[in-house]
């Protein structure tokens, strides 16, 4: 199989496989199906708690996930300590994988069935170039499943084409019933609507990884694997089996069987960024830094995203190489410091022009570690706008206490989810704000 026909037959499971290891790694494993029965359950308290302010928090999975430990949980925790007894419900309303593109379709509806007094916005690490002009056929676009599996957290998947439309679009459709299942907290019944796809399509080499992904997400390793065994028989040609099967053993701390798949797949296929990274993270946990090094070093001058930047820095890190990781960390905050996309900028606009128009006020959050001059310059000092700057606290955190400490992973370079210590951070910089907003109220 050449290159072209592998990067267009893999899109469902490497990115969901590696989306299952980062939620492993991040201490998320099935967090989709938890965070949504959790989030649903406490906004249903903010709208039946009469007097209290609202404060809905819009974002993707940096505001969704963590549970009780997630910021606008923390965030209303902080607020309900305010001296003057008024009592605050926050409303979390994040999507992981969300663009500002698909907030901003789905306002109006928010704010009428919420009816907030503030909202707070931190967004945009999920969007992209281009100029699709619906959420679905951005969805078409990438990897058919990379927007799904952002569903429960996945983020910084490459793009890849998407081809044979008409039949792929029905058995996409069908995968996207399954996820939806179980990221609404029916596991058993998306497994079941798996198994269905792959004996409706047997032919289909999509419909057998997507079933061992979820069979992984569900920690059924073994049978997700002998799934994939079974798989390669069948389909001896397709190398994208390979390169889930490196990354699948990478979701179960196998790294010298991970390492020895993805250094095979890549040298019979060549680049591919999930698999340069795999093959990264692998060295490292072996401690072999050193080809890690090499490796990403690679990857980033094939592939120069912020995760490619924050693996290597990490590498460098790791090893005590405390002058290069700060000239990467150098490069990549100034590539980063002329990168807020036009597509963010006009969502930012379109968001604080609408609540203005209602009279509600906007917090706009920068994220952890990032410049908020960058939002301050698309949407200066206007009347009902109170910016969070979270680039001076979060930098002086970890230099005194290590990145892992605040953050569970890399995913964005600079920063990734929060852990509870760092999602705290947050929430207090985001309550100072707020309270700056209330005051009248």
């Amino acid at each position: 199989m050449n290159k072209t026909d592998a990067q267009r037959n893999w899109g469902l499971v490497v990115a969901g496989i590696l989306a299952a290891f980062l939620l492993l790694e991040a201490g998320l494993r099935l967090a989709g199906f938890v965070f949504m029965q959790t989030q649903q359950a406490s906004n249903r308290r903010a709208l039946n708690t009469a007097g209290a302010v609202r404060v809905l928090c819009l974002g993707e999975s940096t505001t969704a996930l963590g549970g009780a430990h997630a910021y606008p949980q923390l965030l209303e925790q902080i607020l309900n300590q305010n001296p003057d007894g008024r009592v605050f419900r926050v409303i979390n309303k994040g999507v992981p994988g969300i663009t500002t593109d698909h907030i901003l379709a789905g306002l109006d509806d928010t704010l009428k069935k919420y009816e907030p007094h503030v909202v707070v916005a931190m967004m945009g690490i999920n969007d992209e170039d281009g100029d699709a002009s619906s959420w679905e056929e951005r969805l078409l676009h990438k990897s058919r499943v990379v927007r799904l599996l952002q569903l429960i957290g996945r983020h910084a998947a490459q793009s890849l084409p998407f081809t044979h439309a008409a039949r792929e679009k029905k058995l996409f459709d069908e995968f996207m019933n399954s996820w939806e299942q179980g990221t609404s907290g029916e596991p058993g019944k998306a497994e079941s609507l798996f198994r269905r796809q792959l004996r409706d399509h047997p032919d289909d080499v999509d419909a057998y990884l997507e079933l061992a992904n979820w069979l992984l997400v569900l920690d059924k390793d073994d049978e997700a694997m002998s799934l994939l065994d079974e798989a390669q028989r069948k389909f001896p040609d397709n190398d994208d089996i390979q390169l889930g099967k490196g990354i699948a053993y990478l979701f179960q701390d196998r790294w010298d069987d991970a390492a020895r798949e993805l250094y095979n797949y890549i040298q019979h296929v060549g680049y591919n960024d999930d698999a340069y990274m795999g093959l990264g993270w692998a060295f490292m946990r072996q401690g072999k830094y050193l080809q890690a090094e090499e490796i990403l070093r690679q990857n980033l001058a094939l592939n120069p995203t912020d995760a490619a930047f924050g693996a290597l820095i990490l590498c460098y890190e790791k090893q005590g190489k405390t002058a290069m990781a700060e000239k990467y960390g150098r490069l990549a905050e100034e590539r980063r410091a002329r990168r807020l996309l036009p597509v963010t900028q006009d969502r930012y606009r379109e968001l604080y022009a609408e609540l203005h128009r209602r009279g509600i006020p906007l917090v706009a959050v920068q994220y952890p570690r990032r410049d908020v001059g960058l939002l301050q310059a698309v949407l200066g000092e206007r009347e009902g706008i109170a910016f969070v700057d979270n680039k001076a606290s979060f930098d002086a955190a970890v230099a005194r206490d290590g990145y892992e400490t605040y953050f569970i992973n890399n995913f964005a370079g600079d920063f990734g989810h929060g852990t509870a210590t760092g999602n705290r951070l947050l929430a207090e910089n985001v309550a100072k704000a707020v309270l700056g907003l209330v005051t009248t109220f």
